[in-house]
């Protein structure tokens, strides 16, 4: 429904959060969001955040599961504070760069998938980063999404 009512951002649902690690809460929040179970998907990033406060992965995936359509504060309200927090965090500016490309927000997507690339060119968020970049930048958002 969220798709139908909120046709200015991407038509294949949430974004997905990508662990770096072995974490099983996150493991099992990305499975649930594959298939499409959204809430069940957050209640595990909750879950792994809480009990890892001081994991910018866990938090960051807390944020990104809190992703909603209707209320865009609710991920980026957690994300921007996650900037200072964890500076040098190539997953906080890897998906603050995802939502700002999930919701149409080109110019600062590009800035913090920049920030994402610098931060590990040849891990796999530096490799998605750089996707990103390179559809962002030649064709907008609608290239971004995978």
């Amino acid at each position: 429904a969220d798709v139908i009512l909120h046709p200015q951002f991407f038509s294949r649902g949430y974004p997905i959060f990508e662990p770096l690690g072995s974490n099983t809460l996150l493991q099992q929040g990305v499975l649930q969001q594959r298939l499409g179970h959204q809430h069940t998907a957050e209640r595990l990033y909750q879950r792994a955040a809480r009990q890892s406060p001081g994991d910018a992965q866990a938090q960051v995936a807390a944020a990104v599961g809190r992703f909603d359509m209707d209320d865009l504060s609710a991920s980026f309200s957690r994300l921007g504070p996650l900037v200072k927090r964890f500076p040098k965090s190539q997953s906080v500016r890897y998906h603050l760069g995802l939502l700002l490309a999930w919701t149409g927000q080109r110019d600062q997507a590009i800035a913090e998938f920049r920030q994402a690339r610098t931060l590990g060119p040849r891990t796999t968020l530096g490799k998605h980063a750089e996707s990103f970049l390179a559809g962002l930048v030649t064709g907008g958002t609608n290239g971004a999404g995978r």
